[in-house]
């Protein structure tokens, strides 16, 4: 299962805002919503800035982190 803490976006007003929390809390909150949370903190910041007054079905399908196989292939 995935992981992670839910940020509440409302205060804030800039994806620049947000890179001030860092890239283990930006990782968090993405994993909370189930988003990509890879990249530098420049992207993950625009990356979750862009979920703002959005709801999950409407955001962009390519934001979404793809689902992990329970099983590895060796």
């Amino acid at each position: 299962t995935k992981s992670g803490a839910y940020l509440d976006l409302s205060s804030y007003s800039s994806w620049e805002e947000l890179a001030s929390l860092g890239l283990d809390r930006l990782k968090s909150a993405l994993m909370a919503l189930n988003l990509k949370c890879g990249g530098t903190l420049e992207e993950r910041a625009i990356r979750l800035f862009q979920t703002k007054g959005k709801r999950l079905q409407d955001l962009d399908p390519s934001l979404f982190s793809k689902p992990q196989n329970s099983k590895k292939s060796l």
